[in-house]
């Protein structure tokens, strides 16, 4: 996975007062991070929509990945739930999920929606 905005992002993401801190020479970092989740870990409002959009596209779930965007600033790391802008992402499909005639698309499911 691979973003060509994350330092654009990323920069929406502090505040001023963090850029304070960090002109003070106080580390700060924004990061991406990406894991697999099993369709059980998904709580119910999850499970019900992604089912629904994969019924009215006619599609099939390949995997549940659990994508979240982190900022540390000093030792206080924040899990961010919005981001201001778009973050674009780019994701390969893993060899065992291409298959001649496959469209893959990615469905984002945030708070149930």
């Amino acid at each position: 996975m691979t973003s060509d905005n994350l330092d654009e992002v990323a920069r929406s993401l502090v505040t001023d007062e963090e850029r304070g801190l960090v002109a003070e020479g106080v580390n700060a970092l924004v990061w991406i991070q990406m894991g697999r989740i099993a369709e059980e870990d998904l709580s119910e409002g999850e499970r019900a929509a992604l089912d629904a959009r994969l019924r009215a596209m006619g599609a099939t779930a390949g995997w549940y990945l659990d994508i979240s965007v982190y900022k540390q600033v000093g030792n206080e790391e924040t899990r961010i739930r919005k981001t201001p802008t778009p973050l674009r992402l780019d994701v390969t499909v893993p060899d065992e999920l291409r298959h001649d005639g496959r469209t893959h698309c990615l469905i984002r499911c945030h708070e149930d929606e």
